[in-house]
Protein backbone atom coordinates (compact mmCIF):
# COMPACT_ATOMS: atom_id res chain seq x y z
CA UNK A 1 0.00 0.00 0.00
CA UNK A 2 2.60 2.14 0.94
CA UNK A 3 4.50 1.62 -2.48
CA UNK A 4 1.23 2.20 -4.38
CA UNK A 5 1.07 5.63 -2.61
CA UNK A 6 3.79 6.48 -3.46
CA UNK A 7 3.77 5.78 -6.75
CA UNK A 8 0.63 8.16 -7.14
CA UNK A 9 1.48 10.84 -4.95
CA UNK A 10 4.85 11.56 -6.61
CA UNK A 11 3.20 12.67 -9.62
CA UNK A 12 1.80 15.78 -7.83
CA UNK A 13 4.37 18.69 -9.10
CA UNK A 14 3.99 20.51 -5.91
CA UNK A 15 5.78 17.83 -3.93
CA UNK A 16 3.32 15.25 -1.15
CA UNK A 17 2.63 14.60 2.14
CA UNK A 18 2.06 10.99 3.18
CA UNK A 19 1.24 9.57 6.76
CA UNK A 20 1.44 5.78 7.36
CA UNK A 21 0.37 4.46 10.03
CA UNK A 22 0.83 0.72 11.78
CA UNK A 23 -2.40 0.97 14.34
CA UNK A 24 -2.39 -2.69 15.56
CA UNK A 25 0.37 -2.58 17.40
CA UNK A 26 -1.21 0.15 19.96
CA UNK A 27 -4.62 -2.36 20.32
CA UNK A 28 -2.08 -5.50 20.32
CA UNK A 29 0.28 -3.42 23.18
CA UNK A 30 -3.23 -2.69 24.94
CA UNK A 31 -4.18 -6.55 24.97
CA UNK A 32 -0.06 -7.27 25.71
CA UNK A 33 -0.27 -9.57 22.85
CA UNK A 34 3.58 -9.79 22.17
CA UNK A 35 2.82 -11.58 18.70
CA UNK A 36 0.51 -8.64 17.28
CA UNK A 37 3.15 -6.03 19.05
CA UNK A 38 5.56 -8.08 16.64
CA UNK A 39 4.17 -9.16 13.53
CA UNK A 40 2.52 -5.44 13.17
CA UNK A 41 6.58 -3.82 14.15
CA UNK A 42 7.48 -6.21 10.93
CA UNK A 43 4.70 -4.96 8.77
CA UNK A 44 5.46 -0.97 9.72
CA UNK A 45 9.24 -2.02 8.90
CA UNK A 46 8.01 -2.86 5.59
CA UNK A 47 6.28 -0.04 5.21
CA UNK A 48 9.45 2.38 5.84
CA UNK A 49 11.61 0.42 4.05
CA UNK A 50 9.40 1.38 1.14
CA UNK A 51 9.85 4.90 1.90
CA UNK A 52 13.62 4.45 2.35
CA UNK A 53 13.78 3.02 -1.01
CA UNK A 54 11.81 6.44 -2.54
CA UNK A 55 13.82 8.96 -0.47
CA UNK A 56 16.60 7.62 -1.53
CA UNK A 57 16.40 7.50 -5.04
CA UNK A 58 13.88 10.73 -5.04
CA UNK A 59 17.16 13.16 -2.96
CA UNK A 60 14.86 15.52 -1.64
CA UNK A 61 12.56 13.59 0.53
CA UNK A 62 12.41 13.73 4.21
CA UNK A 63 11.31 10.30 6.25
CA UNK A 64 10.32 10.35 9.79
CA UNK A 65 8.97 7.33 11.86
CA UNK A 66 7.87 7.65 15.43
CA UNK A 67 5.27 6.47 17.70
CA UNK A 68 3.12 8.88 19.47
CA UNK A 69 3.49 7.31 23.05
CA UNK A 70 4.67 3.87 24.99
CA UNK A 71 2.26 1.38 25.68
CA UNK A 72 2.31 -1.59 27.80
CA UNK A 73 5.84 -1.18 29.45
CA UNK A 74 6.73 -4.71 27.65
CA UNK A 75 10.21 -5.88 29.03
CA UNK A 76 12.62 -8.94 28.08
CA UNK A 77 12.28 -10.29 31.27
CA UNK A 78 10.44 -10.75 33.87
CA UNK A 79 9.94 -12.23 37.45
CA UNK A 80 11.23 -15.60 36.36
CA UNK A 81 14.36 -14.13 35.11
CA UNK A 82 14.89 -11.86 39.11
CA UNK A 83 18.00 -14.22 39.29
CA UNK A 84 18.83 -15.85 36.48
CA UNK A 85 19.12 -13.11 33.95
CA UNK A 86 22.49 -12.86 33.36
CA UNK A 87 22.75 -16.86 32.19
CA UNK A 88 19.76 -16.49 31.00
CA UNK A 89 20.24 -17.04 26.84
CA UNK A 90 18.29 -14.89 24.53
CA UNK A 91 16.50 -18.27 23.06
CA UNK A 92 14.54 -18.50 26.50
CA UNK A 93 12.91 -15.46 25.14
CA UNK A 94 12.72 -15.92 21.68
CA UNK A 95 11.98 -19.56 20.57
CA UNK A 96 8.66 -19.75 22.40
CA UNK A 97 7.30 -16.81 20.12
CA UNK A 98 8.87 -18.46 17.08
CA UNK A 99 6.11 -21.39 17.49
CA UNK A 100 2.94 -18.55 17.07
CA UNK A 101 1.03 -18.63 13.75
CA UNK A 102 -1.39 -15.89 14.67
CA UNK A 103 -1.94 -13.05 16.72
CA UNK A 104 -4.15 -13.48 19.77
CA UNK A 105 -6.73 -12.13 17.70
CA UNK A 106 -6.24 -14.71 14.73
CA UNK A 107 -6.34 -17.54 16.66
CA UNK A 108 -9.24 -16.69 18.80
CA UNK A 109 -10.87 -15.98 15.57
CA UNK A 110 -10.76 -20.20 14.96
CA UNK A 111 -12.31 -20.49 18.69
CA UNK A 112 -15.26 -22.55 18.37
CA UNK A 113 -18.21 -21.38 20.67
CA UNK A 114 -18.53 -24.61 22.43
CA UNK A 115 -14.64 -23.96 23.19
CA UNK A 116 -14.15 -27.89 21.99
CA UNK A 117 -10.83 -26.97 20.19
CA UNK A 118 -9.58 -24.95 22.70
CA UNK A 119 -5.83 -26.15 23.07
CA UNK A 120 -5.93 -26.13 18.87
CA UNK A 121 -6.82 -22.76 19.42
CA UNK A 122 -3.66 -22.22 22.10
CA UNK A 123 -1.10 -23.72 19.38
CA UNK A 124 -1.92 -21.47 16.80
CA UNK A 125 -0.69 -18.78 19.04
CA UNK A 126 2.41 -20.81 20.06
CA UNK A 127 0.84 -22.59 23.49
CA UNK A 128 1.47 -25.75 22.65
CA UNK A 129 1.93 -29.04 24.83
CA UNK A 130 0.26 -27.22 27.07
CA UNK A 131 0.42 -27.93 30.79
CA UNK A 132 -1.75 -28.88 33.41
CA UNK A 133 -2.55 -25.73 35.28
CA UNK A 134 -1.76 -23.99 31.63
CA UNK A 135 -5.06 -26.08 30.75
CA UNK A 136 -7.00 -25.74 33.92
CA UNK A 137 -5.99 -21.57 33.52
CA UNK A 138 -7.97 -21.59 29.61
CA UNK A 139 -10.41 -23.40 30.57
CA UNK A 140 -11.88 -21.71 33.59
CA UNK A 141 -10.73 -18.05 32.30
CA UNK A 142 -14.00 -15.43 30.92
CA UNK A 143 -11.48 -14.27 28.44
CA UNK A 144 -9.31 -16.89 26.89
CA UNK A 145 -7.46 -13.79 24.86
CA UNK A 146 -6.39 -12.64 28.19
CA UNK A 147 -5.13 -15.29 29.43
CA UNK A 148 -3.73 -16.96 26.27
CA UNK A 149 -1.24 -13.63 25.94
CA UNK A 150 -0.23 -14.16 29.91
CA UNK A 151 0.85 -17.90 29.25
CA UNK A 152 2.50 -16.81 25.91
CA UNK A 153 4.66 -13.81 28.06
CA UNK A 154 5.62 -16.32 30.94
CA UNK A 155 6.95 -18.86 28.44
CA UNK A 156 8.75 -16.26 27.07
CA UNK A 157 10.06 -14.33 30.13
CA UNK A 158 8.07 -10.99 28.84
CA UNK A 159 7.14 -8.74 31.28
CA UNK A 160 4.57 -6.08 31.11
CA UNK A 161 3.81 -3.19 33.38
CA UNK A 162 0.68 -1.96 32.36
CA UNK A 163 -2.06 -2.22 29.50
CA UNK A 164 -2.05 1.07 29.01
CA UNK A 165 -0.27 3.70 27.83
CA UNK A 166 3.35 4.75 29.33
CA UNK A 167 5.41 7.92 30.15
CA UNK A 168 8.85 7.12 28.63
CA UNK A 169 10.47 9.00 25.75
CA UNK A 170 9.88 7.47 22.51
CA UNK A 171 12.63 6.45 19.62
CA UNK A 172 12.84 8.80 16.77
CA UNK A 173 13.84 7.48 13.06
CA UNK A 174 14.69 10.06 10.50
CA UNK A 175 16.64 10.31 7.17
CA UNK A 176 16.35 12.87 3.87
CA UNK A 177 17.40 16.56 4.12
CA UNK A 178 16.42 18.57 7.30
CA UNK A 179 15.90 15.57 8.99
CA UNK A 180 15.25 16.10 12.76
CA UNK A 181 17.67 15.06 15.47
CA UNK A 182 18.11 14.82 19.18
CA UNK A 183 15.96 14.64 21.22
CA UNK A 184 12.74 16.67 20.30
CA UNK A 185 9.65 18.03 21.31
CA UNK A 186 6.77 15.95 19.69
CA UNK A 187 4.99 18.90 18.59
CA UNK A 188 7.89 20.27 17.06
CA UNK A 189 7.88 17.52 14.26
CA UNK A 190 4.92 19.00 12.89
CA UNK A 191 6.82 22.54 12.54
CA UNK A 192 9.75 20.60 10.99
CA UNK A 193 8.05 19.23 8.46
CA UNK A 194 6.05 22.19 7.35
CA UNK A 195 9.44 24.02 7.40
CA UNK A 196 10.54 21.67 4.83
CA UNK A 197 7.47 21.75 2.83
CA UNK A 198 7.11 25.24 2.72
CA UNK A 199 4.59 26.43 4.45
CA UNK A 200 3.36 28.11 7.56
CA UNK A 201 1.64 25.81 9.98
CA UNK A 202 -0.34 28.22 11.95
CA UNK A 203 -1.55 29.96 9.15
CA UNK A 204 -2.43 26.58 7.09
CA UNK A 205 -4.35 25.59 10.63
CA UNK A 206 -5.91 28.78 10.53
CA UNK A 207 -7.45 28.48 7.76
CA UNK A 208 -8.18 24.52 8.33
CA UNK A 209 -9.74 24.75 11.91
CA UNK A 210 -11.69 27.45 12.78
CA UNK A 211 -14.26 27.49 15.18
CA UNK A 212 -18.27 26.81 13.29
CA UNK A 213 -20.28 28.77 15.91
CA UNK A 214 -18.03 31.73 16.07
CA UNK A 215 -17.85 31.51 12.20
CA UNK A 216 -21.52 31.11 11.00
CA UNK A 217 -23.01 33.54 14.17
CA UNK A 218 -20.58 36.43 12.68
CA UNK A 219 -22.50 36.07 9.52
CA UNK A 220 -25.97 36.00 10.93
CA UNK A 221 -26.55 32.31 11.36
CA UNK A 222 -28.35 30.55 15.01
CA UNK A 223 -25.88 27.68 15.47
CA UNK A 224 -26.63 24.51 16.96
CA UNK A 225 -25.12 20.80 17.62
CA UNK A 226 -27.22 17.84 16.48
CA UNK A 227 -26.17 14.36 18.55
CA UNK A 228 -29.73 12.73 17.75
CA UNK A 229 -26.94 9.99 16.57
CA UNK A 230 -24.18 10.20 19.00
CA UNK A 231 -21.84 8.56 16.78
CA UNK A 232 -22.15 10.97 14.11
CA UNK A 233 -22.74 14.34 15.54
CA UNK A 234 -23.59 16.93 12.91
CA UNK A 235 -23.25 21.02 12.92
CA UNK A 236 -26.37 22.84 12.21
CA UNK A 237 -26.72 26.51 11.16
CA UNK A 238 -29.94 28.50 9.83
CA UNK A 239 -30.54 31.75 8.65
CA UNK A 240 -34.02 32.37 7.07
CA UNK A 241 -34.83 29.24 5.25
CA UNK A 242 -31.61 27.88 4.70
CA UNK A 243 -30.11 25.60 6.81
CA UNK A 244 -26.62 23.74 6.60
CA UNK A 245 -25.14 20.71 7.56
CA UNK A 246 -21.17 20.11 8.51
CA UNK A 247 -21.32 16.32 9.43
CA UNK A 248 -18.21 15.64 11.98
CA UNK A 249 -15.37 13.96 10.56
CA UNK A 250 -16.34 14.22 6.76
CA UNK A 251 -15.54 16.92 4.36
CA UNK A 252 -18.76 17.65 3.27
CA UNK A 253 -21.24 20.32 3.38
CA UNK A 254 -24.82 20.48 2.84
CA UNK A 255 -26.91 23.22 2.21
CA UNK A 256 -30.98 22.98 2.44
CA UNK A 257 -33.51 25.41 1.41
CA UNK A 258 -37.09 24.61 0.83
CA UNK A 259 -36.61 23.82 -2.63
CA UNK A 260 -33.26 22.08 -2.91
CA UNK A 261 -30.66 20.37 -1.01
CA UNK A 262 -26.92 20.47 -2.46
CA UNK A 263 -23.74 18.71 -1.36
CA UNK A 264 -20.34 20.27 -1.78
CA UNK A 265 -17.07 17.97 -1.03
CA UNK A 266 -14.69 20.67 0.76
CA UNK A 267 -11.04 20.69 1.30
CA UNK A 268 -10.49 19.13 5.42
CA UNK A 269 -12.72 17.30 7.41
CA UNK A 270 -15.12 18.91 9.92
CA UNK A 271 -13.33 18.33 13.20
CA UNK A 272 -16.25 17.86 16.59
CA UNK A 273 -13.77 17.79 20.16
CA UNK A 274 -16.75 16.87 21.92
CA UNK A 275 -17.46 20.34 22.51
CA UNK A 276 -16.64 22.39 19.71
CA UNK A 277 -16.62 22.23 16.36
CA UNK A 278 -14.20 23.18 13.92
CA UNK A 279 -14.08 24.15 10.21
CA UNK A 280 -12.35 24.83 7.23
CA UNK A 281 -12.34 28.54 5.39
CA UNK A 282 -13.52 26.96 2.51
CA UNK A 283 -16.44 25.85 4.33
CA UNK A 284 -17.57 29.14 5.07
CA UNK A 285 -17.20 30.08 1.83
CA UNK A 286 -19.24 27.35 0.10
CA UNK A 287 -22.38 29.04 1.54
CA UNK A 288 -24.18 32.46 1.13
Amino acid sequence: MTNKALKTLKKDKDGFFLFVEGSKIDWAAHGNDTIGMISDTLAFDDAVNEALTFAKNDGNTMVIAVTDHGNSGITMGNVNTNSSYPETPVSAYIDPLKKAKMTVEGALSKLKPDHSNLKEVAALYGLDNLTSEETAKLTSTKNVGAEMTKLLANRANIGFTTGGHTGEDVFLYSYGPSKPTGLVENTDLAKKMAEFMGFDLQKLSNKLYMNAKDSFEKKGYSTRIDVTDPNNPVFVAKKGQQKVELPANKNIVISKTPKSTKQKEINAITVYNGKDFYISEQALKAVK
